[in-house]
């Protein structure tokens, strides 16, 4: 069975938490001894027996499915604004892969597809853990996209109102978003500390003291799971939060218990090939 990955990328690769979760699935399967060759937006078009389309947002849909000619195709949802057109590829897929139960449910409610696989992105647990080192004190640190969606205007009144305390702020942004940096940088009591790659997370998370995850109630369909607030918590660091039961904390895990977790990321991790496959000789 020859297996097509079909994504594009939004940043510099492997930097973002959904280029991340295809990175280490199309890992996993190349240990398995799958054939899995992969299609980039403005590639050349590749043909396979059956798809998994990633992040596709930048493809023109009604080409690409076209060009699969009927052959079936599992969509990872990743997250990001949902339109009509990428419904109507989500009700056609053999089925959907979600990361948490809550954006299971936000699915269920907007697609006609109801074999939905619910697994959490795998997160290296031999990178992410607690040091056991001392740390900043009064520091807070966010990781992750420089972006609306992501709370960064209520991050910065956080900071505001708690200016004994510093803020740190790495990972990208979009040029039509680059004046969040201005207002980051702005800020007397937070820094801009520019992109850094997922091996260097680790030394960073375990310098700070609380990881803020503050999403932006307005963008409800933008976030899956949180993937560095995850790692953040398996790095021994304290967390600051405002959507409780939201993304990665829709699952019923004990997060009082990071090593817990851990198991429970590398079990997930050791199943996806074997539900995938299923979907697909099914």
């Amino acid at each position: 069975m020859e297996i097509v990955w079909v994504h594009n990328f939004s940043y510099p690769k492997y930097v973002g938490g959904a280029e991340l979760t295809d990175f280490y699935w199309i890992k996993k399967g190349i240990e398995l001894r799958l054939k899995i060759s992969e299609i980039r937006c403005g590639s050349p078009f590749k043909a396979g027996d059956v798809y998994m389309f990633g992040n596709f947002g930048k493809f023109n849909l009604q080409d690409l499915e076209r060009k699969i000619n009927g052959k079936p195709y599992i969509c990872i949802v990743h997250g990001g604004l949902i339109t009509k057109e990428v419904v109507d590829i989500y009700d056609k897929a053999r089925a959907l892969v979600c990361m948490s139960p809550n954006q299971q449910k936000r699915l269920l409610n907007m697609t006609k597809n109801k074999r939905i696989i619910v697994t959490p992105p795998y997160i290296d647990t031999r990178l992410f853990y607690n040091f056991k080192k001392p740390r900043v004190s009064k520091s807070y640190l966010y990781v992750g996209a420089i972006r609306e969606h992501k709370g960064i205007r209520i991050i910065l009144e956080h900071a505001k109102k708690h200016l004994e305390s510093n803020y740190h702020f790495y990972g990208p942004t979009k040029k039509k978003e680059i004046y969040l940096l201005e207002m980051i940088k702005s800020q007397p009591n937070c820094s801009y500390h520019g992109l850094v790659l997922n091996d260097h997370i680790p030394d960073i998370m375990n310098k700070y003291k609380t990881f803020i995850w503050y999403l932006d109630p307005n963008y409800n369909d933008f976030e899956s799971f949180g993937r560095t607030v995850i790692e953040a918590l398996l790095c021994g660091m304290r967390l600051e939060i405002n959507r409780k039961n939201f993304g990665a904390f829709s699952w019923n895990w004990d997060f009082n218990h990071p090593r817990e977790i851990a198991k429970k990321l590398e079990y997930f991790y050791s199943k996806f090939w074997d539900n995938a496959l299923k979907v697909f000789e099914n």
